[in-house]
């Protein structure tokens, strides 16, 4: 039985460590190419490279049911 409950406690701790190197993750390219690009470039380098900030546009066709696997 304790056996179980270290297996259940690896699979909720590895969980939260994938859960939480995502959003760090995001956070870290947000800071790169909403922050530090547009100032390290300046800005015709970001308007003439297309770097700016989305505003509208955003991809919308995410799947739930799509395969996400590297084949």
């Amino acid at each position: 039985m304790t056996e179980v409950l270290y297996v259940k406690c690896d699979i909720i701790q590895l969980f939260i460590w994938q859960e939480a190197r995502r959003l760090n993750s995001a956070i870290i390219a947000n800071i790169h190419f909403n922050e530090w690009i547009p100032v390290f470039v300046g800005p015709r380098a970001t308007k003439r490279f297309h770097l700016e900030p989305q505003t509208s546009g955003f991809y919308e066709g995410f799947s739930s049911r799509m395969n996400p696997q590297v084949m």
